[in-house]
């Protein structure tokens, strides 16, 4: 008997926050290449978003403890890129050989826990503008928008894995550009 995806999700889980390593395995077996594939267009190098998935995974261990994502692959997935951002950071401090980069002085570095603090104020109203704006599209739409700038997949790779032409897709990514910008000044002018 094979479990629908939010099912084996759910059990997944249920089992991490359990404690149970095994869980962690299969999740990383099921995850791993696409969380790398995440890290991999943000990190300089192979090495460096293997990194960043093997540090996610150890951080996404760790946060189970104390709370549980309604969306264990989304949850990971953005582990994943927020790691793999800050590796990235790092790792151009370091070619700079600067000691401080203003506004990124309290940033974890690589292997430090995350800080999973909620956005300020001025952040969570931006926070659920996207949100409404993200949910006011249709499901493929909005899948596209983020795949392409949250992800950073380009239109090729999103055209090739939809098996659709990429015209299609810079079109979509036109009028759903479009769409967000007036959406946004409309959202910046009432606020």
């Amino acid at each position: 008997m094979t479990l629908r995806d939010e099912d084996w999700e759910n059990v997944i889980t249920d089992r991490l926050c359990a404690r149970d390593e095994s869980a962690l395995k299969e999740f990383s077996s099921r995850y791993y290449r696409i969380a790398l594939d995440v890290a991999a267009r943000i990190t300089p190098d192979r090495g460096s978003a293997e990194e960043a998935v093997n540090d996610s995974l150890l951080r996404l261990w760790n946060a189970l403890g104390s709370c549980r994502p309604g969306n264990l692959g989304r949850y990971f997935l953005t582990v994943v890129r927020n790691t793999a951002l800050l590796r990235a950071e790092h790792e151009r401090r370091q070619k700079r050989d600067i000691t401080k980069v203003s506004g990124l002085d309290a940033a974890a570095a690589p292997g430090e826990a995350p800080r999973f603090e909620p956005p300020e104020d001025g952040n969570e109203s931006l926070t659920s503008f996207v949100r409404s704006f993200l949910d006011s599209l249709r499901p493929g739409d909005a899948d596209v928008f983020v795949e392409r700038y949250w992800y950073g997949k380009t239109p090729e790779e999103i055209a090739r894995e939809r098996s659709c032409p990429v015209k299609k897709i810079y079109n979509k990514l036109f009028r759903l550009k479009d769409r967000f910008a007036k959406a946004y000044k409309e959202f910046r002018d009432g606020r």
